[in-house]
């Protein structure tokens, strides 16, 4: 069942973007969010360019799904609604005017949430969990893919609630991206199943991930990096529980590369911590990649020089999800625990977090000032 809470919250907490001219905090802390979710994130989503608002949704292992109106000119951020849903929800998706957020859950439920209406029905259904849940917008029409546990892609209609196909996976889906007209996903068995869309969906080629850091690790996330036209800059970024990130291109294979981004050297015990990368994101129109992992910190890459180029304070929890709105101006991160340590570290009383980053500075004429030299 869904219910609605409707928020009335103070703006006391947007008195941070005033400190240095229109912007989302400040250099000393970021801009957190009103009414965040009582469990850690499990999504982080911003509306698309075609809706006529800026939105935020975040999925939560609490059960709910929220959703945020971002206000640019001011610089706050407004709680909106919340629905309470029978099963934690993996991850979330905004339909193109801004009126739905599609939904995939725990049960294997493709949920679509009326935002006009409050209204939460069921589109599809996998046989095992949503694990990635994207909206395909093709030139004639758009449809829903959904990737799932159970082994198979799907795409569906979600104005008929009807299945459009299906293709089989060779293990389960742990992370997915899109970015017409080309879809990734990546498996249990560490392969990435390249999907076309343009004349599909049709399963294109099958990429083993290279080897870094540990053998066990774990894929976490998959994103999509697309520069210019043609498929000639088509690449994703894979994330690992072992600290790396894995460089792929299409096209291009001699140009694939491992990045080792959340790995510390321990100088006196002579052991390298490492620390999950929970997740990453593109700047739309850039060379700038995020990461967020176990170790409290979020980090920015220009991945085309291989360079770190700012690196947070630590946070007292794991960050777990993050995201560019579709200018890149804004950067989200959501703060929580992320279970890495075992239930002997979790702290019921430390709650989630979410935060909002401007990206561009109107002080620092260019992004080269605002970000400063590279680390090594």
């Amino acid at each position: 069942m869904s219910t609605m809470v409707r928020f009335n919250v103070s703006r006391g907490p947007a008195r941070n973007c005033w400190l240095r001219g229109k912007r989302f905090g400040d250099e000393v802390k970021d801009y957190e969010l009103a009414g965040a979710p009582s469990d850690s994130v499990s999504a982080l989503r911003f509306s698309g360019k075609s809706c006529p608002f800026l939105g935020l949704s975040a999925a939560s292992w609490d059960e709910t799904v929220r959703f945020w109106r971002i206000d640019r000119d001011e610089c706050v951020a407004i709680p909106k609604a919340m629905t309470k849903l029978s099963s934690p929800p993996l991850d979330t998706s905004w339909n193109e005017d801004g009126t739905r957020i599609y939904v995939g859950d725990c049960e294997g439920k493709l949920l679509a949430w009326d935002l006009m209406t409050d209204k939460v029905t069921q589109v599809g259904s996998h046989e095992k969990g949503v694990r990635s849940c994207h909206l395909v917008a093709g030139s004639v029409t758009s449809y829903l893919m959904t990737t799932s546990w159970d082994k198979t892609v799907k795409f569906w209609d979600p104005r008929m609630s009807s299945l459009a196909a299906s293709l089989p996976l060779p293990e389960r889906s742990y992370a997915a991206d899109v970015c017409h007209p080309l879809a990734a996903v990546a498996c249990a068995d560490n392969t990435v199943t390249v999907i076309s869309l343009e004349n599909g969906p049709v399963e294109r080629c099958r990429y083993d991930l290279m080897r870094s850091g540990s053998i066990s690790s774990q894929v976490r996330a998959l994103a999509i990096h697309k520069m210019g036209q043609g498929e000639d800059g088509m690449a994703w970024a894979v994330s690992r529980t072992d600290g790396w990130v894995n460089f792929q291109h299409l096209l291009n294979r001699n140009r694939d590369f491992n990045l080792k981004c959340h790995v510390d050297l321990d100088l006196i015990h002579n052991v390298h911590n490492a620390y999950a990368v929970n997740d990453l994101s593109f700047q739309p129109g850039s060379t700038v990649l995020a990461t967020v992992g176990s170790d409290g910190q979020y980090q920015f890459w220009d991945h085309s020089t291989r360079c770190r180029l700012k690196r947070s304070s630590l946070c007292d929890q794991p960050l777990t999800k993050c995201a560019f709105d579709a200018h890149g101006d804004i950067f989200a991160y959501a703060v929580g625990y992320d279970w890495s340590m075992g239930h002997e570290y979790f702290d019921p009383k430390v709650l989630p977090q979410i935060f909002l980053k401007s990206m561009v500075d109107p002080d620092l004429p260019s992004r080269q000032r605002e970000w400063g030299l590279c680390e090594v």
